[in-house]
């Protein structure tokens, strides 16, 4: 595999600075089992100019584009202490990007997790599964109530959070200033969201590589008739083949709000992990499968998955389609916008992303 280097913003105090990195997998070619991960050695710090780093904030997962769409800007820098320094940032982009790195695993966990048993594996998997759930239900409240993000952060046990490239001691922080930073820790859910299924993707390739022979773990998750159904917290086969299709599909960045350009037809093709679904935002909004079932949407928000508490409730038979998968926010004059909450993605065309003319 070939040397690469990025540009990334770490949290420093100094946010008019970036620091270059060199990415290179772990001990240079020596993973014993393929896993492509990455150490970063720092190089230096250079000059980050605003135009680069607002291009670099809504480059890829775009997360302070779609937090703005939730969110007035505050118009004061966030400062707060990390760990005995004081850390300041002077927008909302800033932060995105000084958190953009934190978002994939830190290397020496990587090399932890490949000491695990396939058991120990498994029960990692489902640590981070049933922490992602809680994180998936919070996120959908804090997009219903946007003012009620730092209150649903406070109540969240602070042992939840990873200290991983320290995920812990930011939301702690976070937690610690007022309303007008509200579009900070919506930015920081999401991103600690996105760090979550990159470990939960490094602990699935790890054990694939290394005991993809065995079964995988088959946990037990409430049904709608109150019952336990069979799930697989290890699914090596969910990921859609959006390439067999003549639409491009693109996978929605998880926990970021994105606009939707809707056709003259009124008619959005959206995959839901492998299954295709039709969604209509005008006149009749709807939602329907590919049985020809249809689920009515309201105006407003519709948080669209397995569980039986949510507005629109599809089939049990689509496994592989989250609890809560997605959130749909069907808004006056014809505007339309989408929020991925799952684990094997929401895709839909590129043609249609930026509904807002951004």
């Amino acid at each position: 595999m070939r040397q690469r280097s990025v540009e990334f913003a770490a949290l420093s105090p100094c946010p008019g600075h970036q620091r270059k990195a060199r990415r290179r997998p772990l001990g240079e070619g020596k993973n014993p089992h393929g896993i492509d991960v990455y150490d970063i050695e720092l190089i230096g710090f250079l000059p980050f100019s605003t135009a680069r780093r607002r291009k670099a904030a809504h480059r890829g997962s775009g997360t302070a584009a779609g937090v703005a769409k939730v969110f007035a800007m505050s118009s004061e820098p966030l400062k707060f202490e990390l760990e005995g320094r004081t850390i300041s940032f002077a927008s909302l982009d800033d932060f995105a990007f000084s958190l953009s790195g934190r978002t994939q695993i830190a290397a020496d966990s990587v090399t932890s997790l490949m000491q695990l048993t396939p058991n120990e594996l498994r029960r990692e998997a489902t640590g981070i599964r049933d922490v992602e759930r809680r994180f998936v239900d919070l996120l959908a409240d804090a997009l219903k109530d946007p003012g009620a993000v730092g209150s649903l952060l406070r109540e969240v046990d602070g042992n939840l959070i990873a200290e991983d490239n320290q995920w812990r001691a930011i939301i702690a922080a976070l937690v610690n200033e007022g309303h007008g930073f509200d579009e900070y820790k919506h930015l920081a859910l999401v991103k600690y969201m996105q760090y979550l299924a990159a470990r939960r993707d490094v602990v699935k390739g790890i054990y694939a590589q290394r005991f993809g022979g065995q079964e995988p773990l088959a946990g037990q998750e409430p049904a709608a008739n109150g019952g336990a159904k069979s799930t697989l917290i290890i699914d090596e086969d969910a990921d859609p083949d959006t390439g067999s299709s003549q639409v491009n599909f693109e996978r929605l960045p998880r926990g970021e709000t994105v606009a939707i350009k809707i056709p003259g037809s009124g008619e959005v093709s959206v995959l839901l992990s492998r299954h295709k679904f039709q969604l209509f935002a005008t006149d009749d909004p709807r939602l329907t499968d590919d049985n020809g079932v249809n689920y009515p949407l309201k105006p407003g928000v519709n948080v669209i998955g397995r569980h039986p508490g949510n507005d629109v409730v599809v089939g049990g038979w689509y496994r592989d389609v989250s609890r809560k998968h997605l959130m749909v926010d069907i808004g006056d004059g014809g505007k339309l916008s989408l929020t991925d909450l799952s684990t094997h993605g929401t895709f839909v065309s590129g043609s249609l992303l930026g509904g807002d003319g951004e």
